[in-house]
């Protein structure tokens, strides 16, 4: 794997007594799409980091559809059900709070 030899690589720069010189936050993650086509064992995984990213795109744009449902509820239930400032004032929140998480 590309990923071992280049960890490798960087334990060989360790100190002498094992200690790499960068802390583990520092140390770059190696992504298939990061790597040159020559690094690459085959498209596997080219074709795997993709379908974690479709994964990820699905999710996010059901999480979108999530809020803009309760959003749309939100203003149902206050055309439906809101009378008077106090009522409205809180529906607007609730509305607010929605929109927030959808921008």
């Amino acid at each position: 794997m590309p990923e071992a030899r280049l960890r490798r690589k960087q334990l060989e720069k360790a100190a002498p007594d094992g200690i790499a010189p960068r802390k583990s936050h520092q140390i770059p993650l190696v992504l298939p799409s990061s790597l040159r086509k020559v690094q690459l064992a085959g498209d596997e995984l080219r074709e795997y980091e993709w379908r974690l990213r479709e994964g990820q795109a699905y999710d996010a744009l059901h999480e979108m559809r999530q809020h803009l449902r309760v959003c749309a509820h939100c203003y149902k239930n206050k055309d439906r059900f809101s009378r008077g400032v106090r009522e409205n004032l809180w529906s607007q929140s609730a509305i607010k709070k929605v929109q927030a998480r959808v921008d």
